[in-house]
C-alpha cells in the first residue's frame, strides 16, 4: 500500500521487446524498467523486483530487466510484464510507456473499470498477467500509480514537432535498451 500520490511527471520508463514475433515457437521476449533517479535508500527494491528481475544500479539510476518466455509471447505481454514490475516498486509510480494498448487498458483498471464483467481474465488474452496488474493496482492504491504514453523510437523530427521531448526520447531509448537486455538474458543452448 502506498499513500503517496503518483508524481505529475514520469519517474519510471517501461518497455518490452520481442524478437522473431512471426514465429511463436522461436519468439524471445524481454522486459525493461528504467528509473532515472531512484534513490534506493528512500525506495529500496521490493521483493518482487529482486525475485523477478536482474538489475544494475547506475549513477543515480536503476535498470531492471528480465526474459519473457512462453509460446504465447507477444509485444503487449512484454510491455505488461515491465509495467507489473514497475508497479511492484516501493513508493509512488508514474510509468511512461510507448505502448498505447498497455497504457489504455491499465488506465481503465486504475479508473476502477470492471474489465471482467463479460469475460473473466482466464479467457482474455494475457489475462493471467492482467489479473496480476489489477491486483497490484488494488494493493498499491489507485492514486499511487499513473501511466502515461510517450512516443517510442522518437526522432529529432518528433522532438521538433512536439510529439516527444529530448528527455522522453532519451529515457524511452534507455528503457528500450534495458528491455533488450531481457532478450539477451535468455539462456543460450550450445549443441
Amino acid at each position: 500500500q502506498c499513500t503517496v500520490t503518483a508524481p505529475q511527471q514520469p519517474n519510471v520508463f517501461t518497455d518490452g521487446s520481442l524478437k522473431v514475433p512471426a514465429c511463436q515457437h522461436w519468439a524471445l521476449g524481454g522486459m525493461g524498467v528504467w528509473w532515472p533517479s531512484r534513490d534506493l535508500d528512500d525506495f529500496p527494491m521490493s521483493e518482487m523486483e529482486q525475485r523477478f528481475a536482474q538489475w544494475d544500479v547506475g549513477h543515480s539510476c536503476l535498470s531492471l530487466w528480465g526474459s519473457i518466455t512462453g509460446v504465447r509471447c507477444s509485444s503487449l505481454r512484454t510491455e505488461l510484464s515491465a509495467g507489473i514490475l514497475a508497479a511492484s516498486a516501493n513508493g509512488p509510480v508514474h510509468q511512461a510507456t510507448d505502448s498505447k494498448a498497455y497504457q489504455t487498458k491499465v488506465n481503465r483498471l486504475i479508473a476502477g473499470e470492471n474489465l471482467t464483467a463479460k469475460r473473466p481474465w482466464a479467457i482474455q488474452p494475457d489475462g493471467d498477467l492482467w489479473s496480476i496488474m489489477e491486483a497490484s493496482i488494488r494493493a498499491k492504491g489507485c492514486g499511487a500509480i499513473k501511466v502515461t504514453w510517450v512516443k517510442g523510437h522518437a526522432t529529432e523530427d518528433d522532438v521538433q514537432k512536439g510529439i516527444a521531448t529530448e528527455y522522453t526520447k532519451w529515457a524511452n531509448d534507455l528503457a528500450d535498451l534495458t528491455a533488450d537486455r531481457g532478450i539477451a538474458a535468455h539462456p543460450r543452448f550450445v549443441g
